[in-house]
């Protein structure tokens, strides 16, 4: 097999783009796994031979103990804005590239902000327990 790809999940939830059937369309041949991970152990035990890791997650420890455990890895994609979660020093010295989505969700947040700005001014929830 050529190239390994594993997709780290945090938490489960639904639904997840299938990267693999992606990667597989774009003529790349790889060994695509999808796993629960939601410790440092579990991700080592998950991806310690992977050449990538895309991690849909938020609370992922990708910390030093992760990183360096990570045996043949080249890049680590954060399907989220931030590295909150993830050694970028560690990854630089085992020369792993690491990459983000930064505008993921921006309009959702702000549509979700206004939202809740505009419950709190209108007292929408108060009113509504008034009503029933």
């Amino acid at each position: 097999m050529g190239f390994k790809v594993v997709q780290v999940i945090d938490i489960p939830r639904a639904p997840i783009p299938d990267y693999g059937e992606m990667l597989k369309q774009a003529g790349v041949e790889v060994e695509f796994v999808k796993v629960n991970c939601t410790t440092e152990d579990d991700i080592i035990g998950a991806a310690h031979d992977a050449d990538a890791i895309i991690g849909v997650a938020t609370f992922q420890p990708f910390s030093r103990k992760v990183i360096e455990r990570l045996t043949k890895c080249r890049l680590i994609l954060s399907m989220g804005i931030g590295y909150d979660n993830l050694d970028l020093e560690a990854a630089t010295e085992h020369s792993i590239l690491v990459a983000n989505v930064p505008d993921y969700c921006l309009e959702e947040v702000s549509d979700h902000a206004m939202a809740l700005i505009l419950t709190s001014t209108r007292k929408i929830v108060k009113l509504s327990r008034i009503v029933e």
